[in-house]
């Protein structure tokens, strides 16, 4: 069996683009990783932990957030292009912390 040649040329560039587009969300834009770190006064148990780690969890791009009783420290990866350190500081204070 022989196989055109521009078969084989298109089939490579949608191969391509499949994998260009892996890194991609469901909006199309490309994801921008992105790590916040905050000090924050008012972490004093695991109470406060849960509720800073579920309502920073909700906010639009934040994949994860990791929270140090011990240390007070509240680490947040996010997508940069959905959310900012900012909209994650605001959120914070929303929730009756301090973060420094």
């Amino acid at each position: 069996m022989r196989v055109a040649p521009w078969l084989v040329t298109v089939t490579l560039a949608l191969a391509g683009c499949a994998r260009a587009s892996a890194d991609t969300s469901t909006h199309g834009s490309a994801v921008q990783a992105a790590v916040a770190r905050f000090h924050v006064d008012g972490i004093a148990c695991s109470a406060c932990a849960n509720r800073l780690r579920d309502g920073l969890r909700k906010l639009d791009g934040v994949s994860d957030v990791q929270v140090d009783v011990a240390k007070k420290d509240v680490v947040v990866s996010y997508d940069a292009s959905r959310t900012s350190a900012a909209s994650i500081k605001n959120e914070i204070v929303r929730l009756g912390f301090t973060p420094t």
